[in-house]
């Protein structure tokens, strides 16, 4: 008897024995009868060689880089929805777009929301564009050490192969590969870019690349990242870079933006944040939800970081009257950074071991849990009589220490992802 319960899938019932091999999978209970066969004509097929061998470059090429994708999928996570909107709409983003230049330059001041804007820019391309490569990398002033011409274009052919595995047969790529991934030594930029313009023959599509923050290139070495800008150049790729400083581009060929955070974007960002606070359900039940919004976005100025300071400290107030006192002085950022940290010490005094790590660590990193540890050794120490009770007993969760330092400080994902999370300061000024 034979019945075909579903599409790719035949269920027989006979007599047969188990077997379990290719796309077969059969059962039987000797002697009842109850003999069941499953051919599923959809499982995975294993790798083909190209793919085997593009994974094998993929991986290559990005050994010394870090996966940007962590920090893509960071900064638009933390994105309103709806916000945004006013670049996607600029004529000099859409005529950018178009290729009337190969160029379009981001600047903006610290806090103006670069990073986040990134994210929205690289979103709309790849729905825009879903044949061409979009390509995109964040830069980061405590990853020195990962920041170079040679070490970028490597990991832009990783991206590349990423979406397009079909490309691992481009000759020059396979010379490339074939001469440095045995080696120690990595491949230099020069022979890294002619196997990339060799790839985009290959693909016959428009190509983007998206820099963040330039600025946190070589911090200190203008002449490094005018060398950048200008190989990267070379490459005949729309490119659009955000920084806080002036972009070195070739004249004439590149528009300017200046990125700021919109009253818009500002009010959308702080409604969202009240509607989830205790405080904002009073506000709400009394009508005052957008009032305040409007306010907050008022006194940012086009600088998110105000707006983010502004309502960590909002969160502490258990009164409308409090919120309404808070919103009627003009405060400076650091006027707002020392009424966060009183609170911090007078709230949460434990938490400032942290925040004086990440101050003075330098490029120093440590991994959340031993942090958590770390700040559990007080109270350890005070109770280590107890011999039933270990460390781990006294430890906080991350979300209670990311609590007390009132948006001072996040956790994100390490480099690579088997090196697990780390406790970082908020990126709000980028």
């Amino acid at each position: 008897m034979s019945s075909h319960a579903a599409s790719g899938l035949d269920v027989e019932a006979n007599d047969a024995s188990f077997t379990a091999g290719g796309h077969n999978l059969s059962h039987n209970v000797s002697g009842n009868g109850n003999n069941v066969t499953m051919m599923n004509y959809y499982l995975h097929e294993p790798p083909t060689p190209d793919e085997t061998l593009a994974r094998s470059m993929i991986n290559f090429f990005r050994r010394k880089s870090k996966s940007y994708r962590l920090s893509y999928d960071a900064a638009l996570a933390s994105r309103t929805l709806g916000t945004g909107q006013w670049l996607l709409h600029s004529s000099e983003y859409l005529s950018w777009k178009k290729g009337e230049r190969v160029n379009l330059a981001c600047c903006g001041i610290p806090g103006a929301g670069k990073t986040v804007m990134t994210a929205i820019i690289i979103e709309d391309l790849i729905h825009t564009f879903p044949l061409s490569p979009v390509l995109y990398i964040y830069n980061d002033s405590t990853s020195q050490k990962m920041q170079s011409r040679a070490i970028f274009i490597a990991n832009m052919l990783s991206q590349v192969l990423h979406q397009y595995p079909h490309v691992s047969s481009s000759r020059k790529l396979r010379d490339l590969y074939d001469t440095y991934h045995n080696e120690q030594t990595d491949p230099p930029f020069e022979q890294c870019k002619e196997a990339f313009l060799a790839v985009m023959d290959v693909l016959l599509q428009p190509v983007f690349l998206v820099i963040d923050a330039l600025d946190e290139y070589q911090i200190g070495n203008v002449s490094a990242s005018i060398a950048l800008v200008q190989d990267l150049e070379t490459l005949d790729i729309s490119l659009l870079i955000t920084s806080r400083t002036v972009i070195p581009f070739s004249e004439d060929s590149y528009y300017i933006l200046e990125i700021r955070a919109s009253e818009h974007d500002v009010h959308a960002t702080a409604a969202r944040a009240l509607e989830r606070s205790a405080v904002g359900t009073l506000l709400r039940q009394r009508g005052l939800l957008d009032e305040m919004s409007t306010r907050i976005a008022t006194q940012a100025a086009g600088i998110f970081l105000s707006s983010k300071l502004i309502l960590s400290s909002i969160m502490t107030c258990d009164t409308i009257a409090a919120v309404k006192q808070l919103l009627s002085s003009s405060v400076t950022l650091d006027q707002i950074y020392q009424a966060i940290f009183t609170h911090i010490r007078e709230q949460a005094p434990w938490v400032l071991p942290l925040i004086y790590f990440l101050l003075f660590s330098d490029q120093c990193t440590m991994h959340h849990t031993v942090m958590l540890q770390y700040l559990a050794c007080e109270d350890w120490n005070l109770h280590k009589s107890d011999v039933t009770l270990c460390i781990d007993d006294y430890a906080r969760s991350a979300d209670t220490v990311l609590d007390a330092c009132r948006g001072l400080v996040v956790l994100v994902q390490q480099c690579l992802p088997n090196e697990g999370k780390e406790f970082r300061f908020c990126r709000m000024f980028s």
